[in-house]
């Protein structure tokens, strides 16, 4: 089966050879070259079920919790589809090049659900950015924003009522 996506920035498709077993499917997709590369792939496969709702991809001193859920958030409704980011790490000597900017912008650009939410951010400098990213805060230390996909059919504005 032929996974990945094309863009302009150079992504091309990428091979993983799919079996009945979550555990092998979970492992070919980690073996993809780059975290970008297995995140693309994650989300185009969790919803036929054939690799796992939730897991860390990583590689090249990158690592990355991903998961499909469904979360009540404010402007959003009840039942809103989330690509959750979590447990984001990345060595020492790669921080603060702008990755994770990056990905928040790949993410944008390609997840087939409502939201993106960025769970426990504990870094008020992350949290800061993801605030001046159009990012919500939701909860203690959860932030999220609207898809591209979902701003492009409600709109770009997001309402959010304060009790």
């Amino acid at each position: 089966m032929t996974v990945g996506a094309r863009s302009g920035d150079g992504w091309g498709a990428f091979v993983i050879k799919l079996s009945d077993s979550l555990v092998r499917n979970d492992a070919a997709l980690l073996r993809l070259p780059s975290v970008e590369a297995q995140l693309l792939a994650w989300m185009q496969l969790v919803e036929t079920h054939l690799v796992s709702r939730c897991l860390t991809l990583r590689r090249g001193g990158f690592r990355l919790y991903v998961r499909r859920s469904t979360w009540s958030l404010p402007g959003m409704g009840e039942a809103a589809i989330t690509l959750d980011l979590a447990n984001v790490f990345l060595t020492p000597a790669l921080r603060g090049r702008g990755w994770f900017q990056c990905l928040l912008g790949l993410v944008d650009a390609t997840n087939p659900w409502d939201a993106t939410l960025v769970e426990a951010v504990h870094n008020p400098r992350l949290a800061q950015f993801l605030r001046s990213s159009g990012f919500h805060r939701f909860g203690t230390y959860n932030y999220y924003q609207p898809s591209r996909r979902w701003r492009e059919r409600h709109g770009p504005g997001l309402v959010i009522e304060r009790a």
